[in-house]
């Protein structure tokens, strides 16, 4: 099972850190638009999985990674303030941010964005 989650047309939200598509484009959406052009990409994207063509998708994902290459703060699951530059993601879906030290590697939700 896999979900997807967008916010579209919502413009209130209880975490302020929240968005959706309309806050960020200033623009109504209609959603069978979305969502046609939701399921058009995973086909895209499906049929290279399909056709194995894995550093691709790779490529494609990393091209479009919020904040990649970008220097920003970042905390740890310890509590401890970072600064580093996301570079790459592992085949397990581990973060690789680089940092001042070197090379950290990060589980879902040990790393969290301040800045």
């Amino acid at each position: 099972m896999v979900g997807i989650g967008i916010n579209i047309n919502q413009v209130q939200f209880t975490h302020p850190r929240a968005t959706s598509l309309k806050n960020i484009f200033e623009t109504e959406f209609i959603l069978a638009d979305v969502l046609e052009k939701i399921l058009d990409q995973l086909e895209i994207n499906y049929l290279k999985l399909k056709n194995q063509q894995y550093k691709k998708l790779k490529e494609d994902y990393l091209s479009l990674l919020y904040w990649r290459e970008e220097v920003h703060i970042y905390q740890d699951a310890a509590g401890n303030f970072f600064e580093g530059q996301i570079i790459d993601v592992e085949t397990n879906g581990r973060l690789v941010i680089q940092t001042a030290t070197g090379k950290r590697v990060f589980d879902f939700k040990e790393v969290v964005f301040i800045d």
